[in-house]
């Protein structure tokens, strides 16, 4: 008799991915209010967040903004003469080609940094899914709020150019001055220091006249602080500064000291 084949297995067959369901988005507008929900496409805004990713764009960018112009002087640049100092032998004392050896006080630095570019690239597939796994979270729903509100997504630019370009603000009034003869001038001045620049930037300007205050080493000043120097050099009455004085108590608490 013949023997029965056993049946033949069936091929596995390969699963489709699920696509991920439609993703929605709050839009907000300039009072931070919910305006709508916005369906967005899930390839993009439906992706999951690769930390890894985030940091190594991130480390990027901040290695890209590093200066590299540090730099440490070799044997050959330090100041010194090529001279032995003695005798090969003979001398009882270690042998030494010249002052400038790295092993001597004021010798030259062996393998000490020099300059160099830190900048580099992420490779393009990397940048791709950076790029996507970033897009379905809080940057989205600011462009999608100023889409509503164009005033919300240009107040952020505003300011990070502001704080970039501002090379000073400088504000004056003429007072008279102690004799009546003349008028003198009273100014108030803001250098835009580095930390002046990130408060611009962070929106946190009611924290700079603090700055402008503490900033006398670089030549900032505030009105009253002004006004108290002109009185100070008899220029200037009290009652005067005062009444031109944009804090008054500030500058009765200047003069009292």
């Amino acid at each position: 008799m013949a023997e029965k084949k056993a049946p033949a297995a069936k091929k596995p067959t390969a699963r489709r991915k699920a696509k991920p369901e439609g993703a929605s988005v709050e839009v907000m507008n300039a009072q931070n209010e919910k305006v709508a929900d916005r369906l967005v496409s899930p390839e993009v805004f439906g992706a999951k967040i690769n930390t890894h990713l985030l940091y190594e764009a991130v480390k990027q960018y901040r290695a890209g903004g590093r200066a590299g112009t540090h730099k440490t002087k070799t044997r050959a640049m330090v100041s010194g003469t090529g001279k032995k100092p003695w005798k090969q032998k003979g001398t009882g004392r270690a042998r030494v080609g010249e002052a400038r050896n790295p092993l001597w006080r004021h010798g030259g630095t062996t393998f000490g940094p020099m300059p160099r570019d830190y900048s580099y690239s992420m490779p393009k597939q990397a940048r791709a899914a950076e790029r996507q796994a970033v897009a379905g979270r809080a940057q989205v729903q600011e462009k999608l709020g100023a889409k509503v509100n164009g005033e919300y997504a240009q107040a952020a630019q505003i300011r990070a150019q502001l704080s970039m370009v501002l090379e000073g603000v400088l504000s004056q009034t003429l007072v008279p001055n102690a004799d009546n003869s003349g008028r003198v001038m009273a100014m108030e001045i803001m250098v835009p220091t580095p930390a002046i620049r990130n408060l611009i930037r962070q929106e946190k300007v009611h924290e700079i006249y603090s700055m402008i205050q503490s900033g006398a080493k670089v030549g900032m000043q505030t009105m009253s602080q002004s006004l108290a120097n002109l009185v100070r050099l008899g220029k200037l009455t009290k009652p005067e500064a005062l009444a031109r004085a944009p804090l008054p108590e500030e500058l009765a608490a200047l003069l009292s000291r």
